[in-house]
């Protein structure tokens, strides 16, 4: 079993409690746990052993639970240097050997730690990977957002440069036209804007190249007749038709097709953008209320 959690900032969480393969070691509990098993030094090493060793083990606590798992090797030749300078002249034999014994188990825990929570994390950070490329995005939509096609583009661009007022969805539908036709609003202001010629008709240009690219890209997905999108701009004034391809009655303003077809081209662009264009593991929740 996998326990996947995610925040409302869009980052994943990873449980796996029937294996024992690996920790979850960004949890601080089990991070705890392993400070927990850190070797101790017993008070017959000596007052003065015993207190830079606990602060070598402080130090090595510290580095855990900040995820420098590699460094603790970095640490061993260290500590083990500082335990050896700390010796007294008069330590009996006895209390030599307790403080030899504790710098070998404590060195050899040290590098055999690192080695295993460096693999460990590999081993967590692979699985997490895996399952996150599983999880399919979860699409919503409890109603279609309207989008009528026209739109007056310098309004538009007042309306983004003052976000306390917000975007009617509408508005919002129109920028994600824009985005999925690969149009850039600035640029389509100034174009329009410029006293010269050539830049207005490269404006009309970039519209129909956007129209056709679009219209690939939702191409047989409307089953009752293959449609044109097309693109136009009066001024500022942009508009949005659509042309069916085996009707002789010319371009129609999206807001004067079927109530039907307007659905289904704002449903149909919202999904594509929510999926980024690949309609791939996607999950749709349709809430018709």
């Amino acid at each position: 079993m996998v326990i996947v959690t995610k925040t409302y900032a869009g980052d994943y969480g990873f449980r796996f409690p029937d294996l024992q393969l690996f920790r979850n070691l960004l949890c601080p509990s089990v991070l705890e746990s392993i400070c927990q098993e850190l070797p101790k030094p017993n008070e017959s090493a000596g007052e003065e052993f015993v207190r830079i060793a606990l602060e070598c083990v402080t130090e090595v606590e510290r580095y855990i639970k900040e995820g420098r798992f590699e460094e603790l090797k970095e640490l061993e030749d260290r500590h083990k240097e500082r335990m050896k300078e700390s010796h007294d002249e008069e330590r009996s034999v006895s209390r030599a050997e307790t403080q030899g014994s504790f710098i070998s188990v404590y060195s050899s825990h040290l590098v055999g730690l690192s080695n295993d929570l460096v693999e460990e994390r590999e081993r967590y950070s692979g699985a997490c990977q895996f399952i996150r490329a599983l999880i399919p995005r979860f699409i919503y939509m409890d109603d279609y957002k309207t989008f009528r096609g026209r739109s007056v583009l310098d309004r538009l661009q007042s309306r983004l440069e003052e976000p306390s007022e917000g975007l009617s969805e509408e508005e919002e539908t129109f920028m994600m036209i824009l985005k999925l036709a690969g149009l850039d609003l600035g640029e389509l202001i100034e174009q329009g804007n410029s006293s010269d010629q050539h830049e207005k008709h490269d404006r009309q240009l970039d519209l129909q190249d956007a129209a056709k690219t679009l219209t690939r890209e939702v191409a047989g997905r409307w089953g009752q007749n293959e449609y044109e999108i097309q693109f136009r701009v009066d001024g500022q004034i942009f508009f949005t038709g659509i042309e069916e391809i085996n009707r002789d009655i010319g371009m129609i303003p999206l807001e004067e097709q079927s109530k039907g077809f307007q659905w289904f081209f704002s449903f149909d662009m919202h999904f594509m953008h929510d999926s980024d264009g690949t309609f791939e593991n996607c999950v749709l929740l349709l809430d018709p209320n």
